[in-house]
């Protein structure tokens, strides 16, 4: 059995046992972080997939005084943001994600998410001061615009928009990794 720079050593002069234990030391762990970006375990296989092909087409530019470990995860990393990249066409994003987006000029704020993520985000809000979950319910649930929460509030265009960005701020800070992926692409669909 031979340690990882030994087998980096093989893999960079084409020895396709030490490529076969690298992936063998590295399936799990990879396919397990894929799949927490991409729900699809087919995609999710695609991508793992490409991981390796990577690794094997760029195996003579590894760099043995980095880390191994840190370098596979960064390509995994890479592949599973160049997927969301592709996906960004809306309609395929609109399928995937099931986001009803045919109001105009669709946002966040009109798009409905998935149930788990949105009782996610119910969870997030209690924490909320009283005003700024008023605020941010009267936008992102009932679709509000900032003069109608304004005039409904009595309070000014100005205050509304600053409450909405506390409260996205907060959100951003507190939501767990495997939704903070989905929350970017429902903020990119909308840009």
């Amino acid at each position: 059995m031979y340690n990882e720079s030994q087998l980096i050593a093989a893999l960079k002069n084409d020895n396709h046992e030490a490529f076969k234990q690298l992936y063998e030391n590295y399936k799990l762990r990879i396919y397990s972080f894929i799949l927490k970006m991409i729900p699809s375990k087919d995609e999710a296989q695609e991508i793992f997939q490409q991981v390796f092909v990577k690794i094997w087409e760029n195996r003579t530019n590894i760099n043995d005084d980095l880390s191994f470990n840190a370098y596979i995860y960064t390509i995994a990393r890479n592949e599973a943001y160049s997927y969301w990249r592709k996906c960004l066409n809306k309609r395929q994003l609109e399928n995937y994600l099931n986001i009803r987006t045919d109001y105009p000029h669709a946002s966040v704020e009109k798009s409905v998410m998935d149930n788990d993520t949105k009782s996610y985000l119910f969870s997030l809000l209690k924490y909320l001061p009283k005003r700024r979950r008023e605020v941010f319910v009267l936008r992102y649930i009932h679709y509000m615009s900032y003069k109608e929460i304004a005039v409904k509030l009595n309070i000014s265009e100005h205050t509304v928009d600053n409450q909405i960005q506390k409260a996205l701020s907060f959100i951003r800070k507190n939501i767990d990794k495997e939704r903070y992926l989905l929350y970017c692409l429902l903020i990119l669909l909308c840009i």
